[in-house]
């Protein structure tokens, strides 16, 4: 799921670089893995204000949650 959301956004592997960390060390939180996510990015990679981004987190089932953030 994270190549797929990585490419059919455009980024590169940096962009999820913290997902990647995330999904090795603390497993498959399902959709709860974005709070872990949202706090590493805001401690290891603020973003610069009025920048935009995309928090997507799939659930059990098909879930899926899909926000546009700014900061």
């Amino acid at each position: 799921m994270l190549e797929a959301a990585r490419d059919s956004l455009g980024l590169d592997d940096e962009a999820v670089a913290i997902s990647w960390d995330s999904l090795r060390n603390a497993g498959n939180l399902s959709s709860a893995s974005v709070m872990l996510i949202l706090e590493r990015t805001l401690e290891q990679r603020p973003p610069k204000p009025g920048t935009k981004g995309v928090l997507l987190a799939m659930g059990p089932g098909f879930c899926s949650e899909l926000l546009l953030l700014q900061a």
